[in-house]
């Protein structure tokens, strides 16, 4: 036991490197959040059906054996980022912004999304 706990302190005490420690200047607030998420390598499921939801402020620790999707994981939120943007809103039924850019009929459509 006390050989693990040395292992860790020693990873804790590791000076930062690589891209994913960077630290954004004040306060955020908000959450990082996924939704059932699943990822694959080739065939092989690393991750399956995650709902995971990170507050502002907290700190997460992803632990668990080796292939599991930790480092899958970590990379995904790594890609996550803050868009800052003015709210656009669609003033038209919710059948029109669905079609929006589209030449199909809204039963071509709705065929599509349940076959």
């Amino acid at each position: 036991m006390l050989e693990e706990a040395g292992k860790v302190r020693e990873i804790i005490e590791q000076e930062e490197q690589g891209e994913g420690n960077k630290r954004l200047d004040g306060d955020i607030e908000g959450e990082i959040a996924f939704h059932h998420i699943t990822f694959k390598y080739d065939k092989k499921e690393v991750i399956k059906n995650l709902p995971l939801t990170v507050e502002s402020k907290n700190i997460v620790a992803l632990v668990g054996p080796s292939g599991l999707g930790k480092t899958t994981l970590g990379q995904l939120m790594d890609k996550v980022s803050f868009v800052f943007q003015n709210v656009f809103m669609l003033h038209d039924s919710i059948a029109e912004n669905i079609r929006m850019g589209s030449d199909k009929s809204m039963k071509e459509i709705i065929e599509s999304i349940n076959p």
